[in-house]
């Protein structure tokens, strides 16, 4: 036991290291992919407790996350605000939207949950698409940081990414997390020994658009634009497909999931046009083939051993 808990400290810290170390010693567009690739985990294990936890899944969901990196650039932009207060205005915004969303569409479920919370995410992006105020389809501009800020910037993003990972952790394995998921595996049964499921829900929802406006604003801040495309559901797609590559419901799923896929989804963009094609295969074929995701399948193979 004394040995497997010093392999396991071992194998800790020279993962530490490497993360810590690894931006001194690879190029600024490797560097970029990888903060990018962190947002992007971010992103799906947010979306990952409405679809995973909560068991409906939010369509629209992209829309918060977009919403953060609008809340954010508007303010500066037009009212030249302070860059902190934007800050906070880009986390804020998701949320108020969140909580006016989730008061509207929390007493539903399955499809029509799915596609109400798509009509909300697509009002937004058609909204942002048909003001010039806010760029129209060619979007906003504005330069918060530079190349060479690069290197403190991925340790802004990796602490914030690893402490909303571990924030998040503890809340899916709290008792609210744990009523959360017993009203997903049956409401009725839940209700009936007092949880109050429309309560639990919603306030499940805005806690996963609060974690989709911080990773916005910093994805806003990484690229230094922002479109209308950043609230479609084609912002989806990505955290999608590794929610379901690495298995929704478990926590760190998605986190492998998005690890694996991103990187093969970057791999394919920079070789061909028809990247589209891969994720829309990949989505297809997860779905069909291997339904439960990668922990999904090595918890069944567990459970078959025992």
């Amino acid at each position: 036991m004394e040995i497997k808990k010093s392999l396991k400290l071992l194998i800790f810290i020279i993962i530490a290291i490497a993360v810590l170390t690894l931006p001194h010693f690879i190029s600024t567009y490797i560097l970029i992919h990888i903060i990018d690739t962190l947002l992007i985990i971010l992103f799906a294990v947010s979306f990952n407790l409405v679809y995973g936890y909560m068991g409906e899944l939010p369509f629209g969901h992209a829309a918060f996350f977009g919403l953060g990196a609008y809340a954010l650039f508007l303010p500066v932009i037009w009212g030249k605000v302070n860059l902190i207060y934007a800050i906070l205005i880009g986390i804020c915004v998701p949320v108020l939207y969140g909580a006016f969303v989730a008061s509207l569409i929390i007493r539903l479920s399955k499809i029509y949950f799915s596609l109400c919370s798509l009509a909300f995410g697509e009002f937004i992006a058609i909204l942002l698409w048909s003001f010039r105020e806010t760029g129209g389809d060619v979007g906003l501009h504005l330069r918060i940081i530079d190349i060479h800020d690069m290197i403190p910037f991925y340790y802004i993003v990796l602490a914030v990414t690893v402490a909303s990972l571990i924030i998040l952790y503890r809340i899916v394995n709290s008792p609210f997390g744990l009523a959360v998921q017993a009203i997903r595996d049956n409401a009725s049964r839940a209700k009936s020994i007092g949880i109050n499921v429309e309560r639990y829900k919603k306030l499940l929802f805005i806690i996963s658009t609060f974690f989709l406006g911080v990773g916005g604003v910093l994805y806003g801040i990484l690229f230094s634009v922002v479109h209308p495309r950043y609230c479609s559901w084609l912002m989806l797609l990505n955290p999608l497909a590794g929610t379901l590559l690495g298995g929704a419901g478990s926590f760190i799923g998605p986190i492998i999931g998005t690890l694996i896929y991103y990187n093969l989804y970057w791999i394919v963009s920079e070789n061909t046009i028809f990247w589209h094609s891969f994720t829309g295969a990949l989505i297809i074929g997860l779905i069909t083939f291997f339904p439960q995701g990668i922990m999904g399948y090595f918890e069944a193979r567990r459970k078959a051993r025992s």
